[in-house]
């Protein structure tokens, strides 16, 4: 049945495509599977304490969305050589049933890759993962932080290598916009899905970057400082790169972590043709608004972390050209 393809792991994934190819159903359809998607998270704004392992103290006073002090872990000082357990599963949600066959099967053999799952895209986890959603809650319910802070390091430093994985996905994102594949879905009205991939595939280096930015003043990722936030305004940000613009209500912090990941994100959307300039510029403007003109400064190259070495202290970012991919407009 072609309703609906849920790509809840590797084998799944190809069983179901099959599948839908056999019996089609070309009948309006509900989801067979509806889960946890990052952008539903945003909304929540409960006040979270924190108890880790290797704890850092983190207060933010600075608005008052966000002014509980909490403990969270310290990444770790090792490099992982796998993913932490439980691994979660970018594209585990739903793929729409009116995607192309093409473009079902060609997703359904991405997300079965060995390498695709070893580079774990954050991208992609932010906005189409229903276990790492569950991670997430897990997290923030239990005041355990642990697990998170293992996988974020992960993303940044996955097994495959940075500069392989980055590759990878520049040419995924590539043969995602062939004719062969999802071009004719990318154009559509109803090809939501293939452009949610497309974006979190071109997104994947900017994003793994952004995962290793820390707090200079406690160590801390400042993605956990995020989550751990009294309410979601410091969260908003991490999905401006995915399409989703911060809200006209939404306060943010005017913390080393929001000018760190803005200015990242402001930079890198000179080279990222995935990356929606006009929605992390008027980003910009609203927190320069509230934290001062020059607080996001990014006319120049921010300083470059090597690889997938953890971005530290001052200012960080790096100039992130994706010339294999091919976008289109939505």
């Amino acid at each position: 049945m072609r309703a609906l393809l849920c790509l809840l792991g590797p084998a799944l994934a190809l069983a179901s495509a099959a599948s839908a190819l056999a019996s089609p159903d070309t009948t309006t359809a509900q989801p067979l599977c509806l889960g946890l998607r990052g952008r539903e998270r945003l909304a929540r704004a409960d006040t979270v304490t924190v108890a880790g392992t290797a704890p850092a103290s983190v207060s933010s006073t600075t608005a008052s969305t966000a002014t509980a002090s909490v403990s969270l872990p310290l990444p770790p000082t090792a490099t992982l050589t796998a993913a932490p357990a439980p691994t979660p599963t970018p594209l585990d949600t739903s793929l729409s049933y009116a995607l192309t066959d093409a473009c079902l099967v060609f997703l359904a053999d991405v997300v079965s890759n060995t390498t695709f799952l070893s580079c774990l895209p954050l991208s992609l986890l932010l906005t189409t993962s229903t276990s790492f959603a569950t991670l997430v809650d897990a997290a923030v319910s239990s005041g355990n932080y642990t697990a998170l802070d293992l996988l974020v390091a992960y993303t940044n430093e996955p097994a495959p290598g940075a500069a392989a994985c980055d590759a990878h996905m520049q040419a995924w994102a590539a043969e995602l916009a062939d004719k062969a594949n999802c071009k004719a879905d990318l154009a559509s009205a109803a090809g939501g899905a293939a452009r949610e991939a497309q974006t979190g595939l071109g997104n994947y280096e900017v994003m793994r970057q952004a995962g290793a930015l820390t707090d200079p003043d406690t160590g801390v990722f400042c993605y956990l400082e995020a989550e751990a936030s009294d309410g979601p305004d410091d969260l908003y940000l991490w999905h401006l790169a995915s399409g989703t613009a911060l809200p006209s209500t939404s306060t943010p912090t005017c913390s080393a972590c929001s000018r760190l990941l803005l200015n990242h994100l402001a930079y890198s959307a000179a080279n990222t043709i995935t990356l929606n300039a006009t929605i992390i510029n008027d980003a910009v403007s609203a927190i320069d608004g509230a934290c001062g003109a020059s607080f996001v400064s990014y006319a120049t190259e921010p300083a470059a972390s090597s690889g997938g070495a953890r971005v530290r202290g001052t200012t960080a970012g790096l100039a992130l050209s994706l010339l294999g991919a091919v976008w289109l407009a939505w």
